[in-house]
């Protein structure tokens, strides 16, 4: 049972994080202080509809990483995507597709679009 001794750490708890930062606060766009952060659906899908679009990678738990050069090739879902693979990355059309699950995604990262590709 929860006494009052309880519920007064947890505001505590809630007080100090809400003046911390961590990494992941930047990539799903947690500011400190708003009371309901958002989450990782709400950070990718801000990505998604940014104009211009910015080309970025999603890099998941395992180390695999996947290119995100147009937002057609990412159909974002509450709990999962779907990435659109490519042959070429100048292609706005996919070949294969893969869905992988949000939980999975551990960042979001800026791709080098300067670099020619070839």
């Amino acid at each position: 049972m929860l006494t009052k001794y309880h519920y007064r750490g947890l505001a505590a708890w809630k007080a100090r994080r809400s003046l911390e930062r961590c990494p992941a606060d930047d990539l799903f766009g947690i500011v400190p202080g708003r009371e309901e952060p958002t989450t990782p659906y709400e950070g990718i899908k801000e990505k998604l509809q940014q104009r211009p679009f910015v080309p970025f990678g999603i890099v998941l738990t395992d180390g695999r990483t996947y290119e995100i050069r147009h937002p057609g090739l990412l159909l974002l879902g509450k709990r999962s995507a779907v990435v659109g693979l490519v042959g070429d990355p100048a292609d706005t059309v996919y070949d294969r597709y893969l869905t992988i699950a949000l939980l999975h995604i551990a960042r979001l990262e800026p791709l080098d679009t300067s670099a020619v590709s070839g």
